[in-house]
Formats: structure tokens, C-alpha cells, sequence
């Protein structure tokens, strides 16, 4: 349709001009050829600016940019004019959810442009698409190029308040526990003598040999901080993962954790969290020792429940639950309290 409306307007200049031709060879007046020459001036302006290629216009921006969903994000370009041969030629560029932009060029000419962006959705975006479109003086044709800038969008989760309340509140409990702790671990048995700590006392199995038995233990290895982010997808995944984005950025930098998806990801670089996608099945998560599992999850369920069931055989686990529908630890033996091993 646009080409037709091209063709069409392209026409009728011609139409108009040869009109104006017979006219002045008709009457052959002065009226008569200064309308013909006034008309051809015009139409030899528009055409020959009309003329340069949009191919001429080069589009520069930073090979990476973060933004965050909800938010507005200034995309920088710089756009350059080269080997124009006439001095003035008119660009506009728009993106489909940024206000279009109008410049003239001349000839070398660089401008640093800022597109305001509205950033709707999560997600890794690769060569972000410009409509570049030029004309003429007079607006009477019009022509355009789609254009890919060389270069990559992430766009980070939304921010949730929530998140930073509950970041907040796990980096004081953790503050307040002593981390870095040791988790003595069981040598072996032997029969109780005066002087031993009846706290070594095993109970159970003093029951069944009728005898007093002291568990003998070693020193273990540290236990350490680890977060993990339960990532089964549903209804409310988006909600959870901008929580608990929003919640770790509270914590010290370099505190490690996993995200647990489709892939079971360490978190090294915050564009993870653009790519992450949920799963769907439970995917198969390293084995843990002696860690201090922080499980972050939006809902509770039998697949969770078994794995939390495997981690705390050699783990000591704390769960936190990302949605307010969740169990909260003061109505649950199980959420938001420590389960040692």
C-alpha cells in the first residue's frame, strides 16, 4: 500500500509537470512559462534529493546494553551521513515502541541520538530493529529501510519492592548467624566414660544395646552460604524471579547461587537472569555438602518437597517462599526455618 501511495504521488508531479508544458506551448505566455519553470525547479529539488540510498546512513551503538523491564531505557546511536552529494537530506528513525526522531544530514555529518525505550518484557534481545526512512524537502517521497543495530539488549526482571524488603531481612539473618561455621560429622561409636559430654550421648542406640554409647565426631568442613532459586515455571515465575532478583541484589556482591531451570546455571554475570527460562521437569542439581542452602521458591510441591528431602541429608536448608499465598515459617515447620541435617 505505502508503495503504491509512492507510485502514485510520483505520478501525479509528473502529470503535473507535463500539464504545465502544454500549457506554456499552448498559450505561450509569460504566466504560462514561469509556472513551468517555477514547477520544474520543484520537481528537479525533490527529485534529486530523494536521490541519495538510505544504505549511505551508517548506524553505530555499544555492542551490549542492560536494561530493566518496567523501566525506561535511552538507547544511544550514532548515526553518520557519508558521501552525500547533495548538502541536506532528511532521516527519520522509529522503533516500534519509541517516539520517531526527525534530522537533516549533510555531508559527514555525526549526531548522537538518544531513543527512548519502553521496556515490556524480560528477555535477551539480539540486533534490535530501526526503521530508517528518508524523502525529499518537501515530504513528496518518501522511502524506507528496515536496519539492525549491531548489538545486544538484555533486559533484566522488574523490580519488585517486595524483593528488596525480603533481601534486606535475609541479609540481616545473616548477619546475625555465624556463618562459616564447622558441622561436626560422626567418626564412629564407642562405650560412655566419666568425664564425657552427655550431649555425644546417641540415645537410640544406647536404647537398643541397653548401654550407654558416645558418638565419636570429627572435624567437618565449613558450612557456606549457597542460594538457589527454584525455577518451575507457572503462573506466577515472572513474579518470583523478580522478587527474588530483586531480593539477592540486597546481599554482598559475589554471594553465590544458582538459578535452577532448564539448565542449573551458577550465576557469574547478571545477564542470566534476562536469558533464565523455567522448567518444566526437575532437572538434575549438583550434590552439595556442607553447604547452607538458602531455597527460594514461588510454590511448594511434591517435587520440591523431595528434593529439599535429599539436600538435607548432608545440607542445612532454610526455605523462603517468593509469593504471599505461600505458608509463611510461623504456620510451617518447613518454611523459613533452618532443617539441619
Amino acid at each position: 500500500m505505502k508503495r503504491l501511495r509512492r507510485i502514485a504521488k510520483l505520478v501525479l508531479l509528473v502529470i503535473g509537470w507535463l500539464l504545465l508544458t502544454a500549457n506554456a506551448l499552448v498559450f505561450n505566455n509569460t504566466t504560462g512559462w514561469g509556472l513551468f519553470l517555477f514547477y520544474s525547479g520543484f520537481l528537479l529539488v525533490t527529485l534529486l534529493s530523494a536521490g541519495p540510498s538510505l544504505k549511505r546512513v551508517q548506524l553505530k551503538t555499544a555492542s551490549v546494553h542492560y536494561g530493566q523491564s518496567g523501566q525506561v531505557f535511552t538507547l544511544p546511536v550514532e548515526i553518520k551521513a557519508r558521501r552525500f552529494w547533495l548538502p541536506f537530506f532528511q532521516v527519520r528513525l522509529r522503533e516500534d515502541y519509541a517516539q520517531g526522531q526527525q534530522f537533516f544530514f549533510y555531508h559527514g555529518q555525526k549526531l548522537q541520538l538518544h531513543f527512548p525505550l519502553v521496556l515490556n518484557q524480560r528477555g535477551r534481545f539480539e540486533k534490535p530493529p530501526l526503521l530508517l526512512s528518508g524523502g525529499d524537502l518537501f515530504g513528496m517521497i518518501l522511502k524506507e529501510q528496515t536496519c539492525q543495530l549491531p548489538s545486544t539488549l538484555y533486559v533484566l526482571p522488574k523490580e519488585d519492592p517486595q524483593g528488596k524488603k525480603l533481601g534486606r531481612k535475609v541479609q540481616q539473618q545473616l548477619t546475625n548467624q555465624l556463618f562459616g561455621e564447622v558441622l561436626p560429622q560422626i567418626k564412629g561409636y564407642r562405650e560412655y566414660r566419666f568425664g564425657d559430654n552427655r550431649r555425644q550421648v546417641d540415645w537410640k542406640i544406647s536404647a537398643r544395646q541397653r548401654s550407654l554409647t558416645i558418638r565419636e565426631q570429627e572435624v567437618g568442613q565449613e558450612i557456606r552460604p549457597l542460594l538457589l532459586f527454584w525455577g518451575q515455571e507457572g503462573p506466577d515465575f515472572e513474579v518470583a524471579l523478580s522478587r527474588y532478583y530483586s531480593m539477592q541484589k540486597e546481599l554482598p556482591l559475589g554471594t553465590p547461587q544458582y538459578l535452577l531451570g532448564q539448565t542449573v546455571q551458577l550465576v557469574e554475570t547478571e545477564r542470566l537472569f534476562a536469558e533464565f527460562t523455567g522448567f518444566t521437569e526437575v532437572p538434575t542439581t549438583p550434590t552439595w555438602k556442607n553447604q547452607d542452602l538458602l531455597v527460594f521458591y514461588p510454590k511448594m510441591d511434591a517435587q520440591l518437597q523431595g528434593k529439599i528431602t535429599d539436600w538435607r541429608k548432608q545440607n542445612r536448608v532454610t526455605l523462603y517462599p517468593l509469593m504471599e499465598n505461600e505458608p509463611s515459617a510461623s504456620s510451617s515447620a518447613h518454611h523459613g526455618k533452618q532443617v539441619s541435617p
